[in-house]
C-alpha cells in the first residue's frame, strides 16, 4: 500500500513540477506580446488580405528578443493591421491591431539570408518588431504609401545587444564544454590505447 502511494506522490510531484515549469517559460515568452496587448489588444476580424504561417521576432529594449517563426498570422484591414499568433502552437495569447498611423518603420540588419526591417508603435515604443523586408512591404499595401520603410538605420541601432550576448554566452559555453571534453578524454584514450598494446604483447609472448 505504501509503494502505490508513494508511486502516486512521485506521479503527481513530477506532473506538478512539469506545469509550472512550462507556466513558467509560457509567461515569461509572453511578456512583450502582453505590453502590445494591453495597449492594441482587439478581437480578431476578418481581414482583406490575410498572410498564414508569417515570420516575426519581437523584442523590447533591454530584454532578449522572442521568435516567433512560422506561426504568425497577419491580417490587413483599411485602417491598421491584425496580428495573432498560432492558437494551437501559441495558446492564449490574444490578437491585436495596430493603426497604420502607429507604425514606423526602418532599415535592419537581422537576418543573415534575406533584407529585415523593423517597426516600432507610437504608444509602445519601447516595443520593437522584426520582420522580412518584403514581407513588411506586403504589410503595408493598403495603405497607398502613407506608411514609408526608412533607409535609415532605427534611433537604437541595428543589433539587439541583449539576444547577441545570451546567444553569445551559451554559444561560447557550449564550445567550452566539447574543448573541456576533448581535452580530459585524450588522456584517457591514451591509457586504454597503452592497456591495449600492453596485452596484446603479453598475448603474443611465448
Amino acid at each position: 500500500m505504501m509503494e502505490t502511494l508513494n508511486l502516486v506522490f512521485g506521479y503527481a510531484f513530477g506532473i506538478v513540477f512539469v506545469v509550472v515549469l512550462m507556466s513558467f517559460i509560457y509567461k515569461r515568452d509572453a511578456i512583450d506580446w502582453d505590453q502590445l496587448v494591453s495597449v492594441y489588444g482587439r478581437a480578431w476580424q476578418p481581414p482583406r488580405l490575410r498572410k498564414r504561417f508569417a515570420n516575426m521576432i519581437l523584442y523590447s529594449e533591454g530584454r532578449p528578443a522572442k521568435s516567433y517563426k512560422g506561426i504568425i498570422e497577419i491580417g490587413l484591414l483599411d485602417d491598421g493591421i491584425a496580428l495573432r499568433p498560432n492558437p494551437i502552437l501559441v495558446p492564449f495569447q490574444k490578437a491585436i491591431f495596430i493603426p497604420y498611423t502607429d507604425i514606423q518603420g526602418w532599415k535592419q540588419e537581422w537576418y543573415l539570408d534575406a533584407k529585415s526591417a523593423e517597426l516600432s508603435f507610437r504608444k509602445t515604443p519601447q516595443m520593437r518588431m522584426i520582420m522580412p523586408r518584403d514581407q513588411v512591404e506586403w504589410m503595408l499595401t493598403l495603405t497607398g504609401g502613407a506608411v514609408q520603410i526608412s533607409e535609415n538605420p532605427p534611433p537604437h541601432g541595428t543589433r539587439p545587444w541583449a539576444t547577441y550576448i545570451v546567444a553569445w554566452t551559451f554559444f561560447i559555453w557550449a564550445l567550452a564544454l566539447v574543448i573541456f571534453g576533448l581535452v580530459n578524454g585524450l588522456p584517457m584514450t591514451k591509457q586504454a590505447m597503452a592497456r591495449h598494446t600492453s596485452s596484446l604483447q603479453l598475448a603474443g609472448e611465448p
